[in-house]
């Protein structure tokens, strides 16, 4: 009886430490998993600015390149950037573009109205 309860506790102690083994290792691939990220909270896709500059804030993950209508924004430690942009009188699209490793990109298209 007590070898069956040993056996049973091994056996549920080596499940466990497998299952954390698996989640952590899922953890660690999320980026080859899932490729790159980027949310931009400045400006609002389709606002109506007062003036012709604009603060470009956002956050990325997962990326090795960011650019921002074909110039590199640099991302600091926490992966966030600021870039300060002069916009025409008039109609502007901003294109954001972050890339990863793996080749992988995404483009976002914010279009903003200056008065």
């Amino acid at each position: 009886m007590k070898f069956k309860v040993k056996m049973s506790l091994r056996f549920w102690a080596a499940l466990v430490i497998v299952g954390m083994s698996a989640v952590y290792v899922i953890y660690q691939l999320k980026g080859v998993i899932f490729g790159p990220y980027i949310a931009v909270y400045s400006p609002i896709d389709g606002e109506v600015l007062e003036q012709g500059y604009v603060a470009v804030r956002g956050k990325t993950s997962q990326a090795n390149f960011l650019s921002l209508n074909n110039r590199k924004v640099f991302v600091d430690r926490d992966h966030k950037f600021f870039h300060g942009l002069l916009l025409a009188p008039g109609y502007n699209i901003i294109e954001l573009t972050v890339k990863d490793n793996f080749g992988r990109e995404i483009k976002i298209k914010k279009e903003v109205m200056v008065k």
